[in-house]
């Protein structure tokens, strides 16, 4: 704990603590007294660096002092994620191609040096070997983002995207006498990129214009098009509908029935149910006549050709159910005698 002062320690009168976790990772107990005035009491770590706090800057950035303030810095090929806040991490600026073949082509990537960058998290994979061999083997590995060498052990350590937990020694604020360095692998731009190079941008195909005469032609053309289609259509319509009326009547004169209103099955149905000679409808088998008289009523009931009389279908579950009676439908044609 750092600033601790017992006389503030105490339970006295006027005098309210209170303990917070701050947005820069620091613990901090504080002291507030009744004129409004708020005393740090003591705080942890113990020294206020917020460059020691893991996460104080978000990924793929890292975290230094400026004028003895802590800032956050995007790594080269990265920029901030949100420009007003600095400690919310950053977004690669060159497109990452898939790892299907297991190698990242050096046409596409170059490795750039960054001195004095500690890490603070597991590398997937870490070896002793020269930084030459270091940086070739994180450029073949299409899973490596970055690696740390530390130049006392030779000790090479491949890290993954995200990028995280990363600090910068400065003359005023040192993490140790080790020296270090980050070999980041960056996209190349496309005008630095050599080789035969499959992943290259195609330039977008050249767009055709057209003429305002041409335009106008193609307008009256199209509507020239669209009436022909049209009448066709009404015309061939109109047709169709002439040869089913046909149809129809020729199809009534062939049937030979006793009645002429029978050929009108709700007429001759109505009929039926008027004279009590429903046996007529079923003349081919035995039923039961209230069974028959009451469906045909529902019927009748929903055939009206007044919208108004035609029951609704609570109602005709309703009457069907046997739950309400059935009254006797009226006449459904205005033109039946």
């Amino acid at each position: 704990m750092r600033g601790n002062d017992s006389s503030l320690l105490n339970n006295g009168s006027g005098i309210i603590h209170s303990a917070t976790l701050n947005y820069d990772g620091i613990f901090r107990h504080y002291a507030h007294f009744i004129n409004g005035s708020i005393q740090t009491v003591a705080s942890w770590p113990k020294e206020e660096n917020e460059c020691l706090v893991k996460g104080y800057c978000g990924f793929n950035s890292y975290c230094t002092f400026i004028d003895a303030q802590p800032v956050c810095i995007c790594l080269p090929g990265y920029d901030f994620i949100y420009p007003n806040d600095h400690t919310l991490g950053c977004k690669r600026i060159f497109q990452k191609e898939d790892c299907s073949k297991e190698k990242d082509s050096p046409t596409l990537y170059e490795m750039k040096l960054l001195p004095k960058i500690l890490w603070k998290d597991s590398p997937y994979f870490k070896d002793r070997m020269s930084r030459d061999a270091c940086s070739s083997a994180c450029m073949a590995d299409c899973r490596c983002e970055a690696a740390t060498y530390k130049v006392e052990t030779a000790s090479c350590m491949k890290m993954r995207f995200p990028l995280r937990y990363l600090r910068r020694k400065t003359e005023s604020v040192s993490f140790g006498n080790t020296t270090t360095w980050l070999l980041l692998k960056v996209g190349k731009s496309p005008k630095n990129r050599t080789g035969n190079d499959n992943h290259a941008p195609k330039q977008p195909p050249p767009i055709k214009t057209t003429s305002n005469r041409a335009t106008v032609q193609i307008i009256v053309i199209t509507s020239v098009f669209s009436f022909l289609l049209c009448s066709t259509l009404v015309i061939s319509s109109h047709y169709m509908y002439k040869i089913r009326v046909l149809q129809y009547k020729r199809r009534n004169m062939e049937l030979h029935v006793s009645e002429p209103e029978a050929i009108v099955l709700s007429n001759w149905a109505y009929k039926c149910f008027v004279r009590g000679q429903l046996n007529k409808l079923f003349f081919w088998e035995a039923v039961d006549k209230t069974l028959v008289e009451n469906m045909l009523k529902v019927a009748l009931w929903c055939v009206q050709d007044e919208p108004f009389l035609r029951q609704t279908m609570k109602s005709v579950v309703l009457m069907l159910e046997g739950v309400t009676d059935i009254a006797v439908p009226p006449c459904h044609n205005s033109n039946f005698e």
